[in-house]
């Protein structure tokens, strides 16, 4: 490449005139089922993650509990949202993430932690958008 032929790109690519490619619907479909596998085996990675550390009996009691402590979060997270109340969103996520984390679940405890941070911040127009995904993703641990 010479001298003219980089400038050329740059402003092609300033002045966005490059095609992205589009996904066609058989690349589509592949995602939405890689993430449904993804949930399901959310729930599945925690009951494995607590059988790591304890007989079944016990890991299975855990998890109802846990499963009872998101549902709870999920309540006040609504609620609290609804009610503009930052700071009791802070301790919302806050707690989920740890139940989260107890689970195992790393990515869903760093994105309730990302929300608790955002909440401290008081946006609540990202914290509506954040809080959806992570919302859906913690969704499958909730089916008995």
């Amino acid at each position: 490449l010479d001298k003219q032929d980089i400038e050329a790109k740059l402003l092609k690519l300033i002045n966005k005139e490059f095609e992205t490619p589009q996904k066609n619907e058989f690349e589509e479909a592949e995602i939405i089922e890689e993430n449904k596998k993804e949930s399901i085996d959310i729930k599945a990675l925690a009951l494995k993650h607590l059988q790591s550390n304890f007989n079944e009996a016990i890991s299975k009691k855990l998890f109802g509990k846990a499963q009872e402590s998101i549902i709870e979060y999920i309540r006040r997270i609504k609620e609290n949202f609804k009610k503009k109340d930052v700071n009791e969103l802070v301790e919302d996520f806050h707690a989920l993430k740890g139940v989260l984390s107890n689970l195992g679940l790393q990515e869903l405890a760093k994105m309730a932690g990302e929300l608790q941070h955002i909440s401290e911040s008081g946006d609540l127009l990202l914290i509506d958008k954040k809080k959806s995904i992570l919302l859906d993703k913690v969704s499958p641990i909730l089916k008995k």
